[in-house]
């Protein structure tokens, strides 16, 4: 069908107003016959809200349009594969249109008052659409979560829809958009790509995105709202795991003892923190000597552990936060006399290390067949890299305050055997 627009009732593209137009086809009094007109229009997808089809904004297929006539009665005109919908040979007088969609928002007014008379036949069309959520990428440079002059957009950067498949780049000016979503509840996933050089900012900032786990927090979408803001800040990745510690428990708790006895039973710990300036996955090898025999796994990163012949491995969990330590450790039996034997503790993470001379620990330690040295245990002074803000018990189930300074060899012995009920743990 096509439909002769009037000069008078052109749509201008600021529009919002779904306004009668004229359609050809107007039927005239015939004799004795009652005069009638035709009235239509179309319903179509208003992508980007501004009242007034484009070529590339499709028409809605099989959706009712309500048309209530002169005398009263309201009937359904349903729309064809293009999204038009008619009623031929009405009666003249004055008409309500209306269509509401039960997922999609009103771009045009939902309701439209026309007239067909003996010269007019009017068009009236609906604009509609989905909601959507869109945002910005963005180089935080300065790395204090907040945009400002001169930091620039990042481009190419992946971001989805969880739960629903969608997903999208970020175009030249860091802008993505998903749209024609239906009312409900979302969040959005910021990918981080394999070997990448930046890493989503801190939080708390203009980044709409946690850190940790790329995903912003539960964003609600009303029907044919759209949701903007939702802009994402990338700093500088500088990926740094740490060897803090390798520590050795036995019946008195953590000691600097290095020679134990054939039949001792011991654990061995070596901590991890992620000291750079991004959340990493914690993880690395515990190497023993021959002479000692693995029991089991021991420790936070403990839980996911593999035994392999001498070496304990770490998997990969959750990211952790910055200044967060992580234990592995292993329990072991004194089987055989050995003399020099090394323990080393080497950590691992998924993304390039920017120091890897921090990576590594080692430590000495004897086996012999009579009773073992037992010097008295240290209750020096701790030593603790004072950069580590954080730490975590061994058994790394939890949290506990801990007095000022009291993460090292001297403290832990103190603790004794609590180091195997000790919860996640912070250094002031």
């Amino acid at each position: 069908m096509s439909f002769k627009i009037r000069a008078a009732a052109v749509i201008t593209a600021t529009s919002l107003v779904a306004v009668p137009l004229a359609l050809s086809g107007t039927a005239l009094a015939q004799d004795d016959q009652p005069a009638t007109g035709h009235i239509g229009g179309i319903v179509f997808n208003d992508f980007n809200g501004d009242g007034v089809k484009q070529d590339h904004e499709p028409g809605l297929v099989d959706v009712n349009v309500t048309v209530k006539g002169p005398d009263g009665n309201s009937e359904p005109s349903s729309t064809n594969n293009y999204g038009v919908w008619t009623v031929k040979r009405a009666a003249l007088g004055k008409y309500e249109v209306s269509y509401v969609d039960p997922k999609l928002g009103n771009t045009t007014p939902a309701t439209v008052q026309a007239e067909i008379t003996a010269t007019d036949s009017p068009s009236v069309s609906f604009g509609v659409r989905g909601g959507s959520i869109c945002g910005v990428a963005w180089h935080d440079k300065n790395e204090d979560g907040k945009r400002q002059a001169g930091e620039g957009p990042l481009a190419e950067r992946s971001m989805s829809v969880t739960g629903n498949g969608i997903s999208e780049l970020t175009g030249a000016d860091g802008s993505y958009c998903f749209t024609g979503l239906v009312p409900g509840e979302y969040q959005v996933h910021a990918s981080r790509k394999t070997h990448d050089t930046v890493t989503l900012t801190k939080p708390g900032g203009d980044s709409k995105f946690d850190w940790m786990s790329g995903l912003t927090q539960t964003i609600r979408v009303g029907k044919g709202e759209q949701v903007k803001g939702i802009d994402a800040g990338f700093m500088p990745a500088r990926a740094d795991l740490k060897a803090v510690q390798l520590l050795i428990n036995n019946s008195g708790g953590v000691t600097d003892q290095d020679t134990f006895k054939v039949g001792d039973e011991i654990e061995i710990y070596g901590s991890v923190v992620a000291n750079g300036n991004t959340p990493e996955f914690l993880g690395g090898v515990l190497t023993l000597p021959e002479g000692l025999r693995i029991v089991a796994p021991a420790g936070g990163l403990g839980k996911d552990a593999a035994v392999v012949g001498q070496k304990v491995h770490a998997s990969f969990g959750d990211r952790k936060p910055v200044g967060l330590i992580e234990f592995l450790g292993a329990k072991v039996v004194v089987e055989k006399e050995f003399t020099g034997g090394e323990i080393k503790w080497e950590v691992e993470g998924l993304y390039a290390d920017t120091n890897p001379g921090n990576n590594v620990l080692t430590r000495k330690i004897n086996a012999v067949g009579g009773p073992a040295v037992q010097p008295e245990q240290n209750h020096g002074p701790a030593v603790v890299d004072t950069e580590v803000k954080k730490t975590a018990g061994l058994a790394n189930t939890g949290a506990d305050p801990v007095a000022a300074g009291a993460i090292g060899l001297g403290a832990l012995a103190l603790g004794g055997l609590a180091l195997f009920a000790a919860r996640r743990r912070k250094n002031a």
